[in-house]
């Protein structure tokens, strides 16, 4: 299914795989981490820390004191971790730091990585990840994405993650989705929105505020990845069987709108020209013996000309060369 619809950029957009903050730190971690640190420095680094440092374009243990006490330097100590000998010096200091979060991402990633290893099955390659500090125009030309149901805002600028509801959550999810949508001349993907929390019954309100096309649009349930693969195959086979005719779909939408766009903008050039006198021969000459009030033949007026001019901008046989794909 995957050969035969073309479908060879895929990518999950989850804030499962956001990086470390201030406030994602376990206190008690931080405060350890931050002891054992101050001490390596007063007493010249018993151990032998700072010898592994330079690996990881840090300087000293005092530059690590800094880039500890902000988001991006966590980050870079983050990545220092994950590529570390956990045993060495350097690596049982960093686990100081990050164990407790470490416990809780892997609880998050469990499903997602599940979910990887589905997709590198079916298409040969394993997709592109991204965290909540993605943006829309990052997700631009994907063929298939993997959006959550609840997507969390990152911490900006150092500032403390404040704790959302579902609802805000959801909808940060709503216009990630919304914008990538209305990205100019980005194909309509095939988006398969995931959740530990959410349900079926819960998309299509998502789907109507995120102006996207019904058929575009599935769920599947993060454990449902973990409980019973081969129903979640089947459900990803089933999205991805659509993609011929939800491109045919959204071609012809997005010309029809293009057409009533152009359309309305040149009637109102010509409603706007028209002065007072014009209205006047109107009622005088074509109204009053037939009795028909200026208002409502307007308002016929109007509709006629809008529905023959998009009509006349739509092009019939690229038109029906979409809908006969279908």
């Amino acid at each position: 299914a995957f050969r035969r619809q073309n479908i060879e950029r895929v990518a999950i957009v989850d804030d499962g795989y956001d990086p470390p903050s201030q406030q994602g730190l376990s206190e008690r971690d931080a405060a350890a981490f931050r002891t054992h640190l101050q001490d390596a420095v007063e007493e010249d680094d018993p151990e032998g820390i700072s010898g592994q440092l330079p690996e990881f374009g840090i300087v000293s243990l005092e530059e690590m004191q800094v880039r500890a006490s902000h988001d991006a330097g966590l980050r870079d100590l983050w990545h220092a971790y994950r590529s570390v000998d956990r045993t060495s010096p350097l690596g049982m200091l960093l686990h100081r730091l990050f164990a407790t979060f470490e416990v809780d991402r892997n609880d998050k990633l469990r499903a997602l990585e599940g979910l990887e290893r589905m997709i590198q099955d079916v298409c040969g390659r394993r997709p592109a990840t991204f965290d909540s500090q993605a943006q829309p125009k990052d997700l631009a030309g994907h063929d298939l994405i993997f959006l959550d149901f609840y997507l969390e805002a990152p911490p900006a600028n150092g500032e403390a993650r404040v704790p959302e509801t579902d609802t805000v959550s959801r909808q940060r999810s709503v216009q990630f989705l919304k914008d990538l949508v209305d990205i100019p001349g980005n194909p309509m993907p095939l988006v398969m929105l995931i959740s530990s929390a959410a349900s079926a019954e819960d998309i299509p309100e998502f789907r109507r505020h995120a102006n996207i096309l019904a058929s575009a649009v599935q769920f599947m349930p993060k454990k449902q990845v973990e409980d019973d693969v081969l129903r979640a195959g089947m459900e990803l086979q089933e999205l991805v069987e659509r993609r011929q005719e939800v491109t045919a779909l959204s071609n012809l939408i997005a010309m029809w709108q293009t057409g009533v766009r152009e359309a309305s903008d040149e009637l109102m050039h010509l409603v706007r020209d028209l002065d007072l006198p014009d209205y006047g021969y109107l009622y005088k000459f074509r109204l009053t013996n037939e009795r028909v009030p200026l208002a409502h033949y307007l308002v016929w007026l109007l509709n006629g000309y809008l529905s023959d001019s998009v009509e006349r901008r739509l092009h019939a046989a690229t038109a029906t060369k979409l809908v006969g794909s279908l």
